[in-house]
């Protein structure tokens, strides 16, 4: 007989939020103090804004079951005393299933293989399993055993509207590359998409206004990447800008020998403090540690056996319109000057769900599940054509007060591109008209949203007919049509569990 258990999310299971804030906050102000002066500035940003949210995204959606026979219990991680004993051995045989996956446990909870989609079995190692089991025992710590990864399936998208049509051609206003020479601009393409660029776009209080009848030059400058990184720039059409980007990256196997260690470190603190809180007899701080020093031993463990190149990529850069887009004044591009922008413009792979197997302290199975959420790119498609500006998200916690906030963050390639070009306006602009320069990103993120409101403003009123107030176009990814900026992609925030 074969029982199917529910992997669940509790909102009560939910790992201790500010423990883990204080914890990560930790490990990036020791990195932070470790580094070179020269490097502190732009490494301390990364580190201590961008690597808590890509944390985070894993941590908060933790959810603990119990992993035995049919009859165990949900577990809560609050209390030693909640966490019932281990279940006599039975013949019956247990499996958790979440969508299509199918993980099959024996009668003391150890997981033996699992079955995908198509039916294909797994066999995962027991012995090793089993070996994780007995080093929780005997160590009286938590302990990390392995993970099942479970693909995401694509979030289905709405079919083009009469509100957002995909154009078959190109509108006659474009501006030629020729003549954007003449401007000064320059627009250096990917290889999965282009960018398009009309004669509106130079209009009075439009987003190159500057660059009608001066000597400046700006550089465009797209990445076929979710983030702006030189892992993304071997062409060698992007030789000359790479240098932009030198204190900014790193390589991947410095960065992951940085992280690993740093992990090491708090999992080491952690222990000391489960230690300390045992020799008290502090059962709330106790089970708070347990905690704790789990998380830390699996993402440990992420580091070490899970993330892909891309996901370290990410991590490295970071999640925000930072990692999306770059604004640089003037700089030496070729032997001339110019100032130059970074717009990513790839797509981006969302982390698989997953299905992590650990044990407590008593060695009692614990299964957690794991999931990211949905996390599209920025690769232009079809149903972001002419963007309505009520459908793109808005971050509650940015501020006029706070400059640094952004209310509306790097949510499409076009609003990045309109971010930028907006930060051009506020700066280098003000700068050569002897303006003091406004450096706000919280300014420039409106800034960049009111010529999206003007858009669709007229596009609205027009019947949607008048589709000339969004100036900038890219070239769907297979060649087959044409968007006008970009609407925000439908994103899916509630997990779906099929049973």
């Amino acid at each position: 007989m074969s029982t199917s258990k529910e992997i669940l999310p509790e909102p009560s299971l939910i790992i201790d939020e500010e423990r883990v804030v204080q914890a990560v906050s930790a490990i990036n102000e020791r990195r932070y103090n470790t580094l070179p002066r020269s490097r502190k500035k732009i490494m301390g940003k990364i580190l201590s804004n961008r690597a808590l949210p890509v944390l985070l995204s894993t941590v908060l959606f933790l959810t603990i079951v119990g992993c035995g026979n049919a009859s165990t219990n949900v577990q809560s991680p609050e209390n030693d005393d909640n966490i019932p004993a281990l279940q006599a051995p039975t013949s019956e045989t247990t499996y958790y299933e979440y969508g299509d996956t199918k993980v099959i446990v024996d009668e003391k909870g150890i997981p033996f293989k699992y079955l995908k989609k198509d039916g294909t079995e797994v066999r995962l190692d027991r012995q090793f399993i089993e070996k994780i089991q007995q080093e929780a025992v005997n160590s009286q710590e938590p302990q990390f055993a392995t993970l099942i990864k479970i693909e995401k399936p694509p979030i289905p998208q709405p079919k083009p509207s009469i509100e957002h049509p995909v154009l078959i051609n190109l509108p006659k206003d474009l501006v030629s590359e020729r003549e954007l020479e003449k401007r000064g601009i320059s627009i250096i393409q990917p290889d999965n998409t282009q960018l398009f660029i009309r004669e509106g776009a130079f209009g009075k209080g439009a987003p190159l206004e500057q660059f009608n009848a001066t000597d400046r030059k700006l550089k465009i400058v797209i990445l076929n990447g979710p983030v702006i990184s030189k892992a993304y720039m071997s062409d060698p059409k992007y030789a000359p800008f790479r240098y932009l980007l030198d204190e900014r990256n790193k390589q991947i196997a410095e960065y992951k020998t940085e992280q690993i260690q740093s992990y090491r470190d708090e999992i080491d603190y952690w222990k000391a403090e489960l230690k300390k809180a045992r020799s008290i007899g502090a059962s709330t701080q106790i089970a708070s540690a347990e905690r704790t020093l789990l998380n830390f031993k699996r993402i440990l463990y992420e580091y070490q056996n899970v993330f892909t190149n891309e996901e370290f990529i990410s991590l490295m850069v970071g999640n925000s319109s930072d990692a999306a887009g770059l604004y640089f004044g003037t700089r030496n591009i070729g032997n001339e000057l110019s100032t130059v922008i970074f717009v990513a413009a790839g797509e981006k792979k969302t982390p698989d769900d997953r299905i992590l197997f650990s044990f407590d302290s008593k060695g009692q199975p614990l299964v957690y599940f794991s999931s990211f959420g949905h996390t599209p790119g920025l690769e232009p498609k079809a149903t972001q054509t002419h963007p309505n500006p009520k459908d793109f998200l808005i971050n509650p916690s940015a501020t006029p007060s706070n400059p640094k906030s952004y209310p509306y963050e790097g949510q499409t390639a076009g609003l990045v591109l309109l971010h930028e070009l907006m930060h051009d306006k506020l700066i280098e602009h003000r700068i050569l008209q002897n303006i003091r320069p406004n450096y706000s990103e919280y300014d420039t993120d409106m800034g960049a949203m009111e010529w999206i409101k003007k858009g669709w403003e007229k596009w609205e009123k027009s019947g949607y007919k008048d589709d000339n107030g969004f100036y900038f176009i890219f070239q769907l990814p297979d060649g087959k049509g044409y968007i006008l900026v970009q609407q925000p992609l439908v994103a899916n925030t509630d997990e779906e569990i099929h049973t």
